[in-house]
C-alpha cells in the first residue's frame, strides 16, 4: 500500500487521471485480487474521493478512500 507521505505529495484535483486500487472483497491483502482501474476524479473531500470509472460494460461513479488511489504520472 501507499505511504501517507506519497498520497500527500500528489495534489489531487477534479479532472485528474488516477489509478484506483479495486478489490471485490472489503479488505485488501497484498497480491490477492487487487485490480488497477483507470479513473477520473470528480470531487475531492477530506476522507473520500469521488471517481468516474469504466468497469467492464458500464461507467460508474464511486466514492473511495484516498489511500486506494494512485496518481498517474504524466511526463
Amino acid at each position: 500500500m501507499l505511504v501517507s507521505s506519497e498520497i500527500r505529495s500528489c495534489r489531487m484535483k477534479p479532472g485528474d487521471r488516477v489509478t484506483w486500487l479495486y478489490s471485490r472483497k472489503r479488505s485488501f491483502v497484498v497480491g490477492c485480487g487487487v485490480q488497477r482501474v483507470p479513473a477520473v476524479i470528480i470531487r475531492v473531500c477530506k476522507r473520500r474521493i469521488r471517481l468516474k470509472v469504466l468497469l467492464p460494460g458500464s461507467e460508474r461513479l464511486v466514492n473511495v478512500n484516498p489511500e486506494n488511489v494512485i496518481c498517474s504520472e504524466e511526463s
